[in-house]
């Protein structure tokens, strides 16, 4: 195995860890990162009601990674749903994943590997978790 091979596999093990407060417009926002004008929802206009959830987990079902998929393919889901909900709803929504397995008032998610399923049963609990998040 040669230095750039070990660098390589290191990076890959590594590449969903992202250094904090380096900011630019491939960074995922971060929950604990947030200042509160952010993820105020007094200051964040929401509109949701059934269509809007029907909406959202008809775009989640197809993000969903197969069962069997590799340990990565449910970070990169994460970060894909993560960029979905910034970009529909806000900044706010980056912390639609903060559990409280890790310090967060979320606690319908856990993590990847206990989280993602079944695709229609992982999309709604994505949308359970935004509405969690957002209370």
């Amino acid at each position: 195995m040669t230095g750039l091979d070990l660098v390589g596999m290191i990076g890959q093990l590594f590449r969903h860890v992202l250094p904090r407060g380096y900011a630019t417009s491939i960074h995922r926002e971060r929950a604990w990162d947030l200042p509160w004008s952010a993820a105020d929802p007094g200051r964040n206009a929401f509109d949701w009601d059934d269509e809007e959830a029907a909406r959202l987990t008809a775009l989640v079902v197809p993000m969903v990674p197969p069962i069997d998929a590799e340990r990565m393919a449910g970070f990169r889901f994460i970060d894909e749903v993560t960029a979905l909900l910034v970009s529909r709803y806000g900044r706010w929504a980056c912390g639609w994943d903060h559990s409280n397995h890790h310090g967060g008032p979320v606690e319908t998610w856990c993590c990847d590997s206990h989280s993602v399923g079944e695709a229609e049963e992982t999309a709604e609990r994505v949308v359970t978790c935004l509405l969690e998040w957002r209370d």
